[in-house]
């Protein structure tokens, strides 16, 4: 058996035309943590069209659906199409564990906001890029460690 070398398969132009929805959570800084400015860069490197959406903060405080109709609709107009949508959900809930006054309150309200959060992209990137274009999909979920708080095992496993 021959051996596969990563470099190889991860090559330049490796996806060109490809559109790729990215959500994660709102930081101070924006959506642009570590996570978030490693994928899109990688991503861009090997030629993917990379657009994002932050959950969570002061505009979208619990992933309501119009906010994320109108980013995924407004990702659309501008390129066209989405062919694969990466929600990290991980961050989404971690950055709702640091509010309320109790861990469990922390947990239950990161639960809700993971899940609304995630239910709301796969909704709104099926229905409006992947059925009504015809085109399809690919769909990546991010889940918190199962360790992470009281309910991230529950996260993971709605995930």
């Amino acid at each position: 058996m021959s051996e596969i070398v990563a470099s190889q398969l991860l090559r330049a132009g490796l996806l060109d035309g490809v559109s790729l929805f990215l959500v994660g959570a709102e930081t101070p800084e924006g959506m642009e943590g570590p996570f978030a400015a490693a994928v899109t860069a990688a991503c861009a490197e090997l030629g993917a069209r990379v657009s994002s959406y932050a959950a969570g903060g002061e505009d979208h405080p619990d992933g309501a659906g119009a906010d994320i109709d109108e980013a995924v609709r407004g990702t659309l107009a501008e390129g066209g199409s989405v062919q694969l949508l990466v929600i990290d959900a991980a961050a989404i809930f971690a950055a709702a564990v640091a509010d309320g006054p109790t861990e469990e309150d922390r947990a239950g309200a990161a639960l809700r906001s993971c899940l609304d959060v995630t239910w709301n992209v796969t909704r709104t990137v099926v229905n409006d890029a992947f059925l009504a274009r015809g085109e399809g999909g690919r769909i990546v979920y991010l889940a918190p460690r199962d360790d992470a708080v009281v309910d991230a095992g529950a996260a993971r496993a709605c995930l």
